[in-house]
């Protein structure tokens, strides 16, 4: 199921260089974690052969990968919008008004 999910949000990741990179990465997760539990599915034994080892090993990379990746971009993401935030409440500013301010700035 995290194999699916991963491949259906990958589009999602597009601004950039590194975000494209994890979109590629949470496909590739996607396809390895469908045709590993398929042929599991068949051949459980699968899973101890030599095949099954390197596959197991070569997925683990890949979310070490993916996991650097998407802390790289939310990090990113998260500078950007602190960045693109302009205060517009002072230091002298009532604590309902403070409020109202970051109801209305949130939504």
């Amino acid at each position: 199921m995290f194999g699916i999910a991963t491949w259906l949000m990958a589009p999602v990741l597009d601004r950039t260089p590194v975000e494209r990179a994890a979109s590629r990465l949470m496909i590739a997760n996607g396809v390895m974690s469908l045709v590993g539990g398929f042929v599991t599915t068949i051949r459980l034994d699968w899973v101890a052969t030599t095949a099954g080892m390197v596959s197991y090993g070569l997925w683990n990379v890949l979310m070490l990968a993916l996991a650097a990746l998407l802390v790289a971009t939310f990090s990113a993401r998260k500078a950007s919008l602190s960045h693109d935030r302009t205060p517009t409440v002072s230091a002298h500013t009532s604590p309902i008004d403070h409020a109202r301010h970051e109801i209305r700035a949130n939504g």
